[in-house]
């Protein structure tokens, strides 16, 4: 069943993932398509591998499928980066039973096909939606969804 709340927060407390570098031993990778913002990531220290310059839309060809445990992705998916369509190459990067979040804005869903882009990858058995948090506070300037997914298939 989806859970969906407005404006509570609450997503964040249930998933508890802690910090980078707690991760049970396991590599946390950060990629940007912004060196200045890869670089920032790497100086944190947090991370097993960080590269700028890679562009989400090239990354099936780039990376190995179904390698990746869990994927983070806050702050793509909004006007001007990417379209709702990269989604699609996020679940092939994504192993069978891995965790999927994305964040939204608020006005780039209500601008774009993405709840549509959501709806044929659950119709194909591609993901299961685990929880949505509706509305919720993303910066100074607008408000975001946050979305929970597992791959299927």
């Amino acid at each position: 069943m989806v859970q969906q709340q407005d404006r509570s927060g609450e997503l964040f407390g249930r998933l508890e993932i802690g910090s980078a570098q707690r991760l049970d031993d396991r590599q946390v990778d950060g990629f940007d398509l912004s060196p200045e913002m890869a670089q920032q990531a790497s100086a944190t220290g947090a991370y097993g591998e960080v590269a700028g310059n890679v562009d989400m839309m090239r990354a099936p060809r780039d990376y190995p499928h179904a390698d990746y445990d869990a994927l983070l992705s806050i702050g793509v998916f909004t006007p001007g980066h990417v379209p709702p369509q990269a989604l699609e190459i996020l679940v092939q990067l994504l192993r069978e039973g891995g965790l999927l979040v994305v964040s939204t804005r608020s006005h780039y869903f209500e601008q774009t096909d993405f709840q549509q882009c959501v709806d044929a990858l659950l119709e194909a058995g591609r993901l299961r939606q685990l929880q949505v948090v509706w509305n919720a506070p993303y910066n100074h300037d607008g408000d975001a969804h946050y979305w929970v997914f597992t791959r299927t298939g």
